[in-house]
């Protein structure tokens, strides 16, 4: 097993990954696909990211509630294992608060047009429950739009 490969292969799988946060399942069949790699196994792996100046590793949360017992990831079909990034990919606060900021345009706009729809019914409670949503949507548009601004 080499080293030098293991780094080069995690490299390669994390700079390309779409998703910067890649699981650590994911992360090691793409590694194993090196013959060099092949006999890793993920406590390895992990060691070896974890003490690493290029990697960052993220461990699932261990919080349940009382008498829960299956994991929250779990249930929500999400791996709950340890998730990986490359260092250089993880994003800036300014570029966290651009990216929830243009999610939140989409969600402006989508309860814009719903809120038109409603409208043309005339007052319902739906549509002062949608004017409520997209008053929070545009408060917190505003609070972004400060940090991102300062930046």
């Amino acid at each position: 097993m080499s080293l030098e490969a293991i780094e080069q292969r995690c490299f390669l799988v994390l700079s390309e990954a779409e998703n910067p946060l890649v699981s650590l399942d994911v992360l090691l069949a793409h590694i194993r696909q090196d013959p060099e790699c092949v006999d890793i196994n993920a406590d390895e792996l992990l060691a070896f990211i974890r003490n690493h100046a290029l990697f960052d590793v993220f461990e699932p949360s261990t919080a349940s509630g009382a008498g829960q017992t299956e994991d929250p990831l779990a249930v929500m079909g999400l791996s709950p294992t340890p998730r990986v990034i490359l260092k250089t990919r993880i994003p800036t606060p300014s570029d966290l608060a651009e990216q929830m900021f243009e999610e939140l345009n989409v969600l402006a706009a989508a309860l814009g047009r719903a809120l038109e729809e409603f409208e043309q019914k005339g007052p319902t409670a739906q549509s002062e429950q949608t004017r409520a949503l997209l008053d929070r949507v545009q408060a917190l548009q505003e609070k972004l739009r400060g940090p991102a601004a300062k930046e």
